[in-house]
């Protein structure tokens, strides 16, 4: 308001009417207007002027003055409003965060205990790393691990999958070295130990005594003391033979047993029209529960949500819980037709990140048979390495399936929590 006004041409008028405002200012904000210095100063002015005006002079000196000393005090009532106004919107604000923070440590708690009760390692499911921690994704997380905890059907079958790797072992051919110290005899030239021959030489403690005889006669001992000087002395050669520690090493080809390595995992849920309702809700927890247990194994994980079309999520690029219950919220309740989901991840197959994968398809199996390249490529790609596995959700499926193709198959009832295996396999671990 003071900041449009001009100083040179203010009225009492105004400053009294800006009095008035700033007093319901005051009485609003619960601050003492001082009425008896605003009101004797009001009154002061109008008494100037009225006495300036008698003797036809013009003054604003004084009403000036009090404008600005208005104006300041009320740029000062202003600052400590807007002061207290922050000071309660941050406490809304801490006290909004402190409840979501409750809510959701509650939820996290609740969650532990279904963790636990899956074999999942709460520390990887709630690894924050990778993004935020959204409270409905939570609560979508928990209501899909209360119905699988609630279902001992569903848990005997996620412990079944869980299951996904032969326990046959390979033979594999390695070489080792031994490394062993052995005592070994050597020659010591400073050992006088036995007489190994005769030399030439100086050593008259040696000497033969064919030389010491000519030490006997004075003419022939000259000889002798020349044959020193020269060390042409006939001399017993003395050796010797001593022990030291020498290392040896030898290879070895041993036969080891060789666990087979564990390799990617992908999965393709079917959310066509006929799986709608618990068939679904079996499908998107198996795919949960499996991709948290691969990601836990540092197995990567590649989800294939599949219709009549196809939807994709790679976890190998990162793991998110985000991204995980959002694409799993996602479904096509269209027709079925598995030939897309089958041929991306055949595709996948050949690619290094998921060469060798295991492939679980999640579905009721109301579908037509697979083409024959199709066949002809799982055949091949299992002769590489690659598993096959599926689980059948319902009991309506078709008589005729594509179960020639896998090296395990489920049927999972949802009305009954019955499971059945169809195709045994030697053994199974973790």
């Amino acid at each position: 308001m003071f900041k449009t006004l001009d100083f040179d041409s203010l009225t009492i008028e105004q400053y009294e009417l800006a009095l008035n405002q700033y007093k319901v200012l005051c009485s609003k904000s619960n601050v003492n207007y001082n009425n008896n210095f605003w009101d004797n100063d009001l009154a002061s002015i109008k008494h100037d002027a009225v006495t300036l005006s008698a003797n036809g002079v013009m003054g604003t000196s004084n009403l000036v003055t009090s404008v600005n000393l208005l104006a300041n005090e009320w740029e000062k009532l202003l600052s400590l409003q807007y002061e207290q106004w922050e000071l309660e919107q941050i406490s809304l604000l801490r006290k909004k965060f402190l409840n979501g923070l409750i809510e959701k440590l509650k939820l996290i708690d609740e969650m532990l205990g279904l963790l636990r009760s899956l074999g999942i390692e709460p520390g990887f499911f709630l690894d924050l790393s990778s993004g935020t921690l959204k409270l409905n994704n939570l609560s979508r997380v928990k209501n899909l691990l209360q119905q699988i905890s609630n279902d001992e059907g569903v848990k005997r079958l996620l412990d079944l999958l869980g299951r996904l790797n032969q326990t046959e072992k390979s033979k594999k051919i390695e070489s080792v070295t031994h490394s062993f110290i052995q005592k070994s005899a050597v020659t010591d030239a400073n050992s006088k130990e036995e007489i190994i021959g005769v030399k030439l030489s100086k050593d008259i403690e040696h000497a033969l005594p064919s030389e010491l005889a000519l030490l006997s006669d004075i003419e022939t001992s000259i000889l002798f003391d020349l044959k020193y000087v020269e060390s042409s002395l006939m001399c017993f050669e003395m050796s010797g033979q001593q022990l030291v520690d020498e290392e040896f090493e030898i290879e070895e080809a041993l036969a080891v047993d060789e666990d087979e390595q564990k390799g990617p995992v992908i999965i393709c849920i079917d959310t066509s029209g006929s799986m709608q309702g618990a068939p679904e809700t079996v499908a998107k927890a198996v795919a949960f529960v499996m991709s948290l247990k691969a990601q836990s194994k540092n197995r990567d994980c590649y989800i294939i949500n599949f219709s009549n079309s196809i939807n994709t999520l790679d976890l190998s690029k990162g793991f998110s819980l985000d991204k995980l219950t959002d694409f799993l919220s996602m479904s096509f309740h269209g027709g079925t037709d598995v030939g897309p989901a089958i041929s991306h991840a055949l595709h996948l197959m050949t690619e290094n990140t998921y060469n060798k994968a295991d492939l679980l398809i999640v579905s009721d199996f109301v579908m037509r048979k697979l083409p024959k390249n199709q066949l002809d490529s799982i055949s091949e790609l299992k002769q590489s390495g690659n598993k096959f596995f599926s689980l059948v959700v319902g009991d309506c499926y078709l008589s005729e399936r594509i179960r020639e193709v896998f090296d395990q198959e489920w049927i999972y009832n949802p009305q009954h929590a019955s499971i059945s295996e169809l195709i045994a396999i030697n053994s199974w671990i973790d």
